[in-house]
């Protein structure tokens, strides 16, 4: 398995290649949750079938209280600054959302990460058997010097490279 960072860049890629027409034989479904420290909040939806791409996307002001309709090709665009993190590490806790994750994380390190939540399926239907893959990861960002430098302590639930996980997963393949 490679690290988290290299898994982000894998993911973004994976992304781009999503926010253009594709082709009938392949389908895909994403949902993407993006919490910034400045308690900004993207939600991404998008899906596939039959050559057709149905996207969306919102900003919520987590402070402010509004929510905005995004447009949905520009998740690439919204997710991209994740990068920016000093400390990328995947998440291998037993939360499923942001908010919670962010809370448990808030009780170890004391200082606001950013978490993304990505989960991508994609279907090759002209292969026989179909070939599905599946990507479910959450990752957790920290600015310079707010984590430590490799964090690997399993009572945190953060590891920076060999994610293994019944659950979280980074392109596992799966026969249809």
């Amino acid at each position: 398995m490679t690290d988290a960072r290299t898994a982000f860049q894998d993911t973004l890629a994976q992304l781009t290649a999503l926010t253009y027409p594709c082709d009938s034989g392949f389908s895909f479904r994403f949902s993407v949750e993006y919490l910034k420290r400045g308690r900004i909040c993207y939600q991404f939806r998008g899906r596939s079938c039959s050559g057709l791409a149905d996207l969306a996307g919102y900003r919520i002001n987590m402070i402010g209280g509004t929510i905005s309709a995004f447009p949905g090709n520009a998740v690439v665009t919204a997710i991209d600054a994740f990068e920016d993190n000093a400390l990328i590490a995947f998440y291998v806790g037993e939360e499923f959302q942001t908010g919670a994750i962010t809370t448990e994380l808030l009780t170890i390190v004391a200082t606001m990460p950013e978490v993304l939540l990505v989960e991508l399926e994609t279907i090759l239907a002209d292969d026989r058997p179909a070939r599905a893959s599946l990507t479910r990861l959450a990752l957790v960002g920290f600015e310079q010097g707010t984590a430590g430098s490799s964090p690997r302590d399993k009572s945190c639930h953060l590891c920076v490279d060999h994610l293994l996980h019944p659950n979280w997963c980074h392109d596992r393949y799966m026969l249809l």
